[in-house]
């Protein structure tokens, strides 16, 4: 395995792997600040494709909890099945928010496009209303 310097990141908002992104989380948590790290998967176009995408998800939140770092995870919707199955992205969502609750981990929905903002704003709600938190910027 290929170790980089976390310096050599300082201005780079995409890492190349899970293990670069975990080290740069952690020396900027080492200067009291919290990380937000998305996956950048967009646009599922089938259900094998939104199922790997949430099982990444779901492990990148149990790699956090286990590293103990002051982090959140933030999911686009397209990622888990939106374009295709509102009510399966929805499960994708609850089961991610749901996880994250569960292990203390930050969650946030992305807003990504217009033709998604009322999609968007309704799951913020059911994930709500389900009782987990989460966070939305607009």
């Amino acid at each position: 395995m290929l170790i980089v310097s976390v310096s050599e990141y300082e201005n780079r908002w995409a890492l190349p792997d899970r293990h670069s992104a975990i080290l740069w989380g952690k020396a900027r948590n080492k200067l009291g600040l919290k990380v937000v790290l998305d996956i950048l998967e967009e646009n599922a176009k089938d259900n094998n494709e939104a199922t790997k995408n949430t099982a990444h998800y779901l492990d990148l939140i149990r790699h956090l909890h286990k590293e103990k770092m002051y982090a959140a995870i933030a999911v686009k919707v397209s990622a888990l099945g939106y374009t295709w199955d509102e009510n399966k992205c929805l499960q994708n969502v609850l089961s991610i928010a749901r996880e994250a609750a569960v292990l203390k981990v930050g969650f946030e929905i992305d807003m990504e496009g217009t033709s998604m903002v009322g999609f968007t704003l309704e799951t913020v709600k059911a994930v709500t209303d389900a009782g987990f938190p989460v966070t939305s910027a607009l």
